[in-house]
């Protein structure tokens, strides 16, 4: 298991604990989720360890057209990673916390096959 966990980046415990701290300040709605997802899009190279997945699975709305069209880039920057690193799902995260990973990366395609699917439809209508 300790190879398995090398094949990513160590992950920096300093800002693992500033992403959940911010995450905790937006559920007691002391930040907005306009200010997570800035610090997501700014820090985004940050990024590079599953064990970030955790905080954003707490974050999420899932199966929320409104949420993924108001945090397109947060999320996009979370689903391309998990496509790029298929693995994260070994990590041991928990049951409730893999099952709103796996629904968010299932209904984000989704959303992302409905845009294209509006843009073709766009196209021909214009």
């Amino acid at each position: 298991m300790n190879n398995f966990k090398g094949q990513w980046p160590k992950l920096d415990w300093d800002f693992f604990k500033e992403f959940a701290k911010l995450h905790n300040e937006v559920c007691m709605k002391k930040r907005t989720q306009q200010e997570f997802s800035e610090f997501v899009i700014r820090n985004k190279e940050k990024f590079n360890n599953p064990d970030y997945l955790q905080v954003f699975s707490e974050n999420i709305e899932l199966f929320n057209e409104e949420f993924y069209n108001a945090n397109y880039e947060m999320c996009k920057i979370f689903y391309d990673f998990m496509q790029k690193n298929p693995d994260w799902n070994k990590f041991d995260f928990g049951l409730k916390t893999c099952i709103r990973l796996g629904s968010f990366e299932d209904s984000f395609k989704e959303f992302l096959e409905k845009q294209i699917r509006k843009k073709m439809l766009l196209k021909i209508f214009i």
